[in-house]
């Protein structure tokens, strides 16, 4: 699996040298974080968001790894920014994020620990 995703890191950052597009940048965060290289994750996410600041899902992946991996003082930074964040558009998949991100602070309190599933596997459509 770790081979498939490393392949799939080479590819896109081929492919970003011709286009640098904001999917791409956020899809290889998502692969970077797959293998466990964590701040290469984060530095992809920061740049998609960079990109379109607008958009959330860069905020939120953040904010769950920081959850994950215990980085507390760093995920109440983002969500600070992530709830105060204006929206141009209701839209459910961002009640989703919002949700998931308070449910995640209640976990925290509670002193449970976050599951390392990640918003991007599985049936949950981030």
């Amino acid at each position: 699996m770790n081979g498939d995703n490393r392949a799939s890191i080479e590819k896109l950052r081929a492919s970003l040298s011709f286009h640098a597009s904001y999917k791409a940048i956020l899809e290889l965060g998502r692969r970077y974080e797959l293998i466990d290289e964590t701040e290469s994750a984060h530095e992809n996410w920061e740049l998609a968001s960079l990109m379109i600041p607008s958009r959330f899902e860069p905020l939120y992946l953040r904010i769950w790894n920081y959850h994950r991996h215990g980085l507390y003082r760093q995920a109440d930074s983002l969500t600070a920014i992530f709830l105060q964040k204006a929206r141009k558009v209701e839209s459910i998949r961002i009640d989703v994020m919002t949700r998931d991100i308070r449910r995640w602070e209640q976990l925290r309190m509670s002193n449970s620990p976050i599951s390392p599933f990640s918003p991007f596997e599985g049936g949950r459509g981030m």
